[in-house]
């Protein structure tokens, strides 16, 4: 192969990366760097950089080997953000206790919904959530393509409602709060 052939295939590989892991990686370096997204496309621009002045061989391993450099970047930079005094570690770079346990609590209510779900309104569901087109569903659970759409939007339906009822009954599971013993303030004797 020529050199500009070879290099019309790395850029292929390139822009075929680029479209479909850049803003998986924003997002990953975003949490690294605390929901900063100018901090987050710079880092990894810098890794689509690298990848353009030091090719790979095998671009199979292209996702990953980005994310590392991601990785890598985004702690290069905190590691500067410290030495310049802005801090130890960026604000929102971790969630909080309370987030970490409502994501849990939305899983949890999510599982609950999705079970009351039949499975082919339910495999309908994360099929399209997975990226999969209609025409496939249709090929998959053995139906017309045209009824698809109507199937997703009636199992989304259910799903709301199911969800939002779980969420309603769990309020009320709550034990509620214990009344505070009211105390006299103390008089102006």
């Amino acid at each position: 192969m020529t050199k500009p052939q070879e290099a019309s295939g790395h850029l292929s590989e390139l822009d075929h990366l680029y479209a479909q892991h850049f803003e998986k990686l924003v997002r990953y370096a975003e949490y690294l760097l605390g929901q900063n997204r100018q901090s987050a496309e710079d880092v990894v621009q810098e890794a689509f950089t690298r990848l353009i002045h030091h090719p790979l061989d095998d671009y199979t391993r292209g996702a990953a080997w980005l994310k590392t450099v991601v990785t890598r970047l985004s702690y290069d930079r905190m590691r500067e953000l410290k030495k310049r005094g802005y801090g130890d570690v960026p604000e929102g770079a971790y969630p909080s206790a309370e987030d970490v346990s409502l994501q849990e609590f939305d899983r949890t209510l999510l599982r609950a919904a999705l079970e009351t779900l039949t499975a082919r309104d339910r495999q309908a569901l994360w099929m399209r959530h997975n990226g999969y087109r209609y025409k496939e569903i249709a090929q998959k659970l053995d139906l017309d393509p045209t009824q698809v759409g109507m199937i997703l939007l009636r199992a989304m339906k259910k799903l709301r409602v199911a969800y939002h009822t779980k969420e309603e009954d769990s309020h009320e599971e709550l034990p509620s709060r214990p009344a505070m013993a009211r105390i006299p303030r103390p008089g102006n004797n």
